[in-house]
């Protein structure tokens, strides 16, 4: 671990960064199942769509793509798992660059409608409360691939 290049050092306190935000959209996910009243959702909503594009923002800065090509030039040896850390963040920053965060922010709003929507809609036994979200939620993955290329 001491021979670690201040890049990789560097990528570790990203990642840490963006664990919390995405440990804390996770509680505000796990209430909004549980114990948030429904009155609370479109503030819920906001919160998640914030905090998903923040967590996007961060991992997708061009500074986070100059320290994985620092990394990737360091010379790990290939079964590491600092080279196999190396490896994900470069696949995963690749995909997600392809995707602007208002994107990101727009669909953790619907898929937090759409959760309330679906548990109202599966209660009544009722689809058509949850059909137009579902519709919203394609829509949104569909633009996403073609973000990411998929034809």
């Amino acid at each position: 671990m001491s021979n670690e290049p201040a890049a990789y050092k560097k990528l570790l306190k990203r990642a840490r960064e963006i664990s919390f935000v995405g440990s804390t959209t996770a509680a505000l996910s796990w209430d909004l199942e549980t114990y948030m009243p429904p009155k609370a959702l479109a503030f819920r909503a906001e919160q998640l769509a914030y905090l998903g594009g923040e967590a996007h923002r961060k991992f997708t800065a061009k500074k986070v793509g100059q320290l994985i090509a620092e990394c990737e030039q360091h010379g790990f040896a290939p079964d590491s798992d600092e080279a196999g850390n190396v490896r994900e963040w470069r696949r995963r920053y690749d995909r997600a660059t392809k995707v602007p965060a208002r994107l990101v922010e727009k669909m953790e709003r619907i898929r937090a409608h759409a959760r309330e929507a679906w548990k109202q809609a599966r209660a009544e036994s009722k689809f058509r409360l949850f059909k137009s979200h579902l519709q919203k939620l394609v829509d949104l993955s569909r633009q996403m691939a073609d973000c990411w290329g998929f034809k």
